[in-house]
């Protein structure tokens, strides 16, 4: 099966106290490579891992991730993902906007939902088989048979109380990747942000106190790909933001994301995404 992902016309579920949106489902296939780079949502992410191994890299943390597990990343928690190219993941998900609209709590469902709420980030073992159902709302979106969006919000709700069940009573806790280098980790996520300046590996090492060399076993350890690949990786991503939002020229976007050069900007654009930045905007208009 290829990547899905799919948007259903407005679903939305009501409780007493919580507006739900159902905002898409997903599919990710095992493939390799699998890079998810650093972002975060105004909703909650919940992935379920059903083959594979993996790495969660949020903040300054580091979590396995296998099949049988799942997590929540919830508004603002950065995080991204890198699969193992040789044992690739397999992941369903789905993602909703949660909004609470009465502060009076009135029944066990909305105890549970602000449970959900008050933890933007949990992470344990699917045990209660919400992989499956995250498989079944995909179907439903898909097919569109009678009655799919009644299934789809109660496929949704069921999913809901359940992962509220899970945070209220898990004691459940997932392997983290030792990780000595706190500091130099967030020295590290300081440097790359400045993506779009004509900042050097050596810098960086530099302001890290370490070597080039070791600066490229982080890089390959946390990232999966060396120092430049991944400062022109970022900028592609900032670019393609750009294209999509703006009116600017392609010289101007390629001077606003960090490229020397036009002519350097279309190339590593199309060598990371596979088409030209023109043709990449022309897509999204």
């Amino acid at each position: 099966m290829d990547k899905i992902t799919v948007e259903p016309s407005e679903l939305i579920i009501k409780t007493h106290c919580f507006r739900i949106c159902i905002e898409s489902a997903s599919y990710e296939p095992p493939r390799i490579p699998w890079v998810v780079e650093k972002h975060s949502h105004n909703s909650y992410e919940m992935h379920f891992i059903t083959k594979g191994k993996g790495t969660l890299l949020l903040d300054n943390e580091r979590y396995e991730l296998e099949k049988g597990i799942f997590y929540i990343t919830g508004p603002s928690v950065f995080h991204s993902q890198i699969s193992d190219d040789n044992n690739p993941m397999e992941e369903y998900g789905i993602n909703i906007t949660i909004r609470q609209i009465k502060d009076d709590i009135a029944s066990d469902v909305d105890a549970l939902l602000k449970k959900i709420c008050e933890n933007p980030f949990f992470i344990a073992s699917d045990d209660f088989g919400a992989a499956a159902w995250c498989g079944c709302i995909l179907e439903d979106i898909l097919n569109v048979e009678a009655a799919a969006d009644e299934c789809i919000k109660a496929l949704t709700t069921a999913l809901l109380i359940s992962v509220g069940r899970k945070i209220s009573g898990a004691h459940t806790k997932i392997r983290k990747t030792n990780n000595n280098r706190p500091n130099m980790m967030r020295v590290l996520d300081l440097c790359l942000r400045k993506f779009t300046t004509n900042i050097s590996a050596s810098e960086v090492a530099s302001s890290m106190f370490i070597s080039r060399r070791h600066l490229s076993r982080i890089m390959n350890e946390v990232y999966g790909m060396s120092f430049s690949k991944k400062i022109a990786s970022m900028r592609v991503s900032y670019a393609k933001e750009l294209l999509k939002s703006s009116t600017l020229s392609i010289q101007q976007i390629a001077e606003k994301s960090g490229f020397s050069s036009s002519q350097i900007f279309c190339k590593t654009f199309k060598k990371i995404t596979g088409i030209t930045p023109r043709e990449y905007k022309k897509s999204c208009s």
